[in-house]
């Protein structure tokens, strides 16, 4: 009886669930468009991060975590071969997509954070970080008008994210000031 109730706890654990595949997603996203102010959707976004940052495997949970220590550690070298090695493992976990894009872009590696990104957005379409740091690769490549579908498609998803907004409204004064 132990050992089947084990097997029924194991099984209804979130954590095996968790990824960009989690049952609990589209009601947070749904919860995350209808938040009345940005603490409020802070919160939401944080649970949303969270989902997408399990993973079932301890393994790759284990790798996930060393990844992201590196990359926080500006050890983008490393972390770009630890989120390698994830998504080798693991191919379809949208996170080590999303956070090996954020470690390309911050190399400068455009072309490979861009590509990256829209792998994550194949496996995650709300990825509104992702469609945020697409937004950003855009802006760095000068292409201001994909850039600005980029950042709309993350406000629909997301819409109190005040970075976002922010550089929606600072595309929109560049549109304005080069308007012929």
């Amino acid at each position: 009886m132990k050992t089947f109730l084990a097997i029924i706890f194991l099984l209804s654990s979130p954590l095996l669930l968790a990824d960009q595949n989690d049952p609990r997603l589209p009601e947070l996203f749904e919860q995350l468009k209808a938040a009345e102010n940005s603490r409020d959707a802070g919160m939401i976004e944080i649970r949303i991060w969270d989902i997408w940052g399990e993973h079932s495997d301890p393994e790759i949970a284990e790798m996930m975590f060393f990844a992201q220590d590196e990359l926080s550690g500006n050890q983008y070298g490393a972390a770009i071969q630890a989120f390698t090695a994830i998504i080798e493992l693991a191919p379809d976990f949208s996170e080590a997509w999303n956070m090996r894009a954020t470690t390309h872009y911050l190399l400068g590696n455009y072309r490979e954070s861009e590509a990256d990104i829209m792998r994550t957005l194949e496996l995650e379409p709300n990825h509104f970080g992702a469609l945020s740091g697409l937004g950003q690769v855009y802006v760095s490549t000068e292409q201001f008008y994909d850039a600005r579908s980029a950042l709309r498609r993350a406000i629909q998803v997301n819409p109190t994210m005040p970075g976002v907004i922010a550089n929606l409204e600072a595309l929109q004064r560049y549109f304005n000031a080069t308007a012929i």
